[in-house]
């Protein structure tokens, strides 16, 4: 999503897509490190591709 569809899509009173909201939510706070408590424990750092549009 781009940052305008996502001020759309929260900008809503209910959210139309609440699994949708979640997950985006988790991603962001695992992505900027925002979540509470100790980061998870792994052996090998997850790397995300960004896709080029």
């Amino acid at each position: 999503m781009r940052g305008d569809e996502l001020k759309a899509f929260f900008s809503e009173p209910v959210i139309k897509q609440p699994a949708l909201a979640w997950n985006l939510y988790t991603v962001a706070a695992l992505l900027t490190g925002a979540y509470p408590g100790e980061p998870p424990a792994i052996t090998k750092p997850v790397r995300i591709e960004i896709p080029r549009i």
